[in-house]
């Protein structure tokens, strides 16, 4: 009861700050595009009242659905993540054309109006390809050497499908349009290394456990938590996919075609002395694993322990451009892709889902087929 207390205190305290932090760049936006677009009368008073609300709009929308599961929640909360789509595109506009105004004040040249309307435009068109891309799902091969001690992986094939983000936005016609196309590449397994929940989700439990037991009717799917599922009810997340027929694996390991495969709970990074523990006694250099680790970090410690593939998500490649840029800058060479340390080949697929704004601007959503040769 105590922690179930300090995890709603903590909640509540993180919704106060990001709350105040989007208050606080709605303001600098729409101060920004009255001034770049020298805007007055109904038209400035227009931009305020179109930007400044959005931050209540979207916590609003938060707040509903968790407490509240309907038509008309689910309806505030799309209107919402689209909203913040527009809104993060504006901001980037705004942060662009401020920086561009410092620098025509220090070399003393002109400055254009024009360039802020079309920056402005140029935005809203990123929005609106973002929505587009994010209905497409690609799918993206990579071959993998077959390791010596397990000649039997030869041939085979196993799907990679992470951060699905299950919720008011990515629903069941999602879930059943991304199960089919995994169905049709027929892999021997599927990996799902975390954020296959976004929200509550208590409504589409059983919606989401009738399209996973589809998938797992057809193909063994072995499942890790990721942030996302520690964030709502971590034990009726892993109830869905466990009654869904999916192997979940929290700090546990399984065998499959004599190849033992390990999921590790998701931790941040700071814990790297207990998840140092929890991979001793789970991976061991004679019996060589194959990890699954939602968020791509540990890799050298997994290296060590003898594991020869890691499958990762979490980071969505940035999920909308420019923002893989800065995902690259956090986790590196294993940001996206597939990479090699040591004996390791890490695999951090883009995921099929959004978060926070439904688009995928340049960055199309995946399902990562690994192919054993």
């Amino acid at each position: 009861m105590y922690q179930e207390t300090i995890k709603k205190i903590h909640r509540h305290f993180f919704f106060l700050i990001f709350f105040l932090f989007l208050f606080s760049i709605a303001l600098f936006t729409a101060r920004s595009m009255v001034l770049d677009l020298n805007l007055s009368g109904p038209l400035k008073e227009g931009v305020f009242v179109l930007l400044l609300p959005a931050p209540f709009l979207f916590i609003l929308a938060e707040i509903l659905y968790r407490h509240l599961d309907n038509l008309f929640t689910r309806i505030i909360y799309l209107i919402g993540s689209y909203i913040g789509g527009i809104f993060s595109y504006w901001f980037m506009a705004s942060v662009v054309l401020s920086l561009i105004y410092v620098l025509s004040l220090f070399f003393k040249i002109g400055y254009f109006f024009q360039l802020s309307f079309f920056l402005y435009s140029l935005a809203l068109l990123f929005v609106i390809i973002g929505i587009f891309q994010a209905f497409k799902i690609k799918i993206k091969k990579y071959s993998v050497k077959v390791p010596a001690q397990y000649p039997q992986l030869a041939g085979k094939k196993f799907a990679l499908v992470a951060d699905t983000h299950f919720g008011p936005v990515n629903q069941e016609i999602f879930a059943r349009r991304l199960f089919e196309k995994i169905i049709k590449e027929k892999p021997d397994a599927v990996f799902f290394p975390g954020d296959m929940f976004d929200s509550e989700c208590y409504k589409d439990a059983e919606n989401i456990k009738r399209e996973i037991k589809v998938l797992t009717s057809r193909t063994p799917v072995f499942f890790s938590p990721g942030n996302h599922e520690q964030y709502g009810p971590f034990n009726h997340f892993m109830q869905i996919a466990s009654e869904g027929g999916m192997t979940v694996l929290i700090d546990e390991t399984v065998r499959f075609s004599g190849v033992p495969i390990f999921g590790l709970n998701f931790r941040q990074t700071k814990n790297a002395d207990e998840v140092k523990k929890t991979i001793g006694e789970n991976i061991s250099p004679e019996s060589p694993a194959i990890v699954l680790n939602h968020e791509p970090v540990f890799q050298n410690l997994l290296s060590d322990a003898g594991a020869f593939l890691v499958v990762s998500g979490h980071t969505h490649n940035g999920q909308f451009w420019p923002l893989k840029y800065g995902s690259k800058i956090f986790y590196g060479k294993f940001s996206y892709g597939l990479e090699k340390i040591g004996g390791l080949t890490s695999i951090t697929t883009s995921g099929a889902g959004t978060w926070f704004a439904p688009l995928r601007t340049f960055n199309t959503p995946e399902i990562v087929v690994i192919e054993f040769k």
